[in-house]
């Protein structure tokens, strides 16, 4: 994923969460008002979103989690999911792709289903507003994050400090404990 365009869509949604500009259950218009999908880029739409942006399938549950939250829960997953938005370019495809099993693995839901057309359905097609769909929810969230986490902790332990040159070769045996 386009990691610049990516901090900008990330930042697009933090400024309408910030300043209760998200619509709920309404793509919104992309420009004064915005769903979690077209505020990160105004032309976006579930299952029509730049794929630099995030996974086709994963829209769907951006909706889903727009969609069928509680009143009471809703800024709090909004949030968290525009939190995440700013750190999961650490993802890459593999990171999407282990997300996208966990969360399949998470609904029970058949992995040979074409993820496109089913992400959506499998979450939504029992969903109502209430508590357990709000628990499912935080699942989905505490699933993303962990990813992002995971792959931020691989990304780092490739980082390869530079070797500090030192001014004054000293030779291996010789250990100077300040005495005599």
């Amino acid at each position: 994923m386009k990691t610049r365009k990516m901090k900008i869509a990330a930042r697009r949604l933090s400024f309408y969460v910030e300043n209760g500009a998200l619509a709920r259950r309404t793509f919104g218009d992309g420009y004064k008002v915005a769903c979690l999908v077209s505020a990160m880029h105004p032309t976006a739409k579930c299952g029509n979103c730049p794929a630099w942006m995030m996974p086709e399938w994963f829209s769907y549950l951006a909706v889903w989690i727009d969609d069928f939250a509680t009143n009471g829960r809703w800024n709090g997953f909004v949030s968290r999911f525009a939190a995440a938005a700013h750190r999961w370019h650490a993802l890459g495809n593999e990171g999407w792709d282990r997300l996208e099993r966990r969360i399949r693995t998470l609904f029970g839901a058949d992995l040979s289903l074409g993820s496109t057309e089913s992400a959506y359905y499998i979450v939504s097609r029992n969903s109502q507003i209430n508590e357990k769909t709000d628990a499912a929810i935080t699942a989905v969230l505490d699933l993303l994050e962990d990813e992002i986490s995971n792959s931020e902790a691989v990304d780092m332990s490739q980082y390869q400090p530079k070797k500090e040159e030192k001014a004054e070769a000293q030779p291996a045996y010789v250990l100077d404990l300040g005495g005599k």
